[in-house]
């Protein structure tokens, strides 16, 4: 067997995005302050990523979802499954939403101006073919107005949610559940100015959707500085090159990836526990 992407377990595909999931998981090296039987390293992991083809240029943005953090996140996605069933709610922060730039951004074209594609297409779905013209407008004069391209994003999802029967009036956030949600992270990657590349990665569910879970991933670069501490601090405020993509799933889709996230760390546990289970033992020997 010749895979060509050997530590993919989970994929989902759309039209115009993929999502993939990738198990990166590593035993704790001998520099790291980690028991043999706490069984990972700390960059034990899963690498996501969003294959996004849906605007002007291909999208890769990833994010990583750490070893220790899976099986909550599978436990929360088993609470919300039960309340989507009883068509009950719960809270997500007032910082998160749930529908992408479609719903937030707001259009500049003189037809438009001031409403957001979702809002548009909501009141009228024959505003689709005007919302194209505006789009290939934004497109043509893209190179002069590099601030078009989210403009462009907002009504290619726009357009795209109404066409899969998921455009529907923003609900309030009290019916949105968070099943997942990081600070923003950094990679080692870093750019030709030195920044690195930081992610965020979330996921949502919103119980009264057809496809309730959304994964949101964001990606760009910025400075990391060294504290006093030993600690590194983000500076966003400096942040450039950000880009980002969400996926929406059903249940059965979102539940079958992350079951296979656990099941696959699991198995990956059960392989090496004879290993670390001498290497404590053996160890023990010079630390009674």
């Amino acid at each position: 067997m010749n895979s060509k992407y050997p530590w993919q377990i989970a994929t989902v595909k759309r039209p115009k995005k993929i999502l993939s999931i990738d198990a990166k998981f590593f035993l704790p090296g001998e520099q790291e302050n980690v028991s043999p039987l706490e069984m990972h390293s700390g960059y034990s992991r899963c690498v996501v990523t969003i294959i996004d083809s849906s605007g002007s240029s291909m999208m890769t943005p990833k994010a990583n979802i750490v070893a220790g953090d899976i099986a909550s996140i599978k436990f929360k996605t088993e609470c919300a499954i039960q309340e989507i069933m009883k068509g009950a709610r719960a809270t997500v922060p007032n910082d998160e939403i749930i529908g992408g730039p479609a719903y937030t951004q707001k259009l500049m074209d003189k037809n438009y101006k001031g409403k957001t594609p979702a809002e548009i297409l909501l009141k009228d779905p024959n505003e689709k073919d005007g919302l194209l013209r505006a789009r290939n407008w934004l497109q043509s004069n893209l190179a002069r107005y590099p601030g078009n391209k989210a403009q462009i994003e907002a009504i290619d999802e726009a357009i795209q949610l109404m066409e899969i029967g998921e455009l529907r009036p923003c609900q309030p956030q009290e019916n949105l559940l968070t099943i997942y949600n990081t600070e923003n992270k950094y990679f080692t990657t870093k750019n030709e100015r030195g920044f690195n590349q930081i992610y965020k990665i979330s996921v949502m569910c919103d119980p009264s959707k057809n496809y309730p879970f959304v994964l949101n991933i964001m990606n760009c670069f910025a400075p990391v500085e060294s504290l006093p501490d030993g600690k590194r601090n983000i500076k966003m405020s400096e942040a450039i090159d950000t880009v980002k993509s969400s996926i929406s799933m059903s249940v059965d889709e979102w539940y079958s990836i992350i079951d296979r996230i656990l099941t696959t760390m699991r198995n990956f546990e059960t392989i090496n526990f004879a290993q670390q289970f001498k290497l404590a033992y053996d160890n023990s020997f010079h630390h009674s």
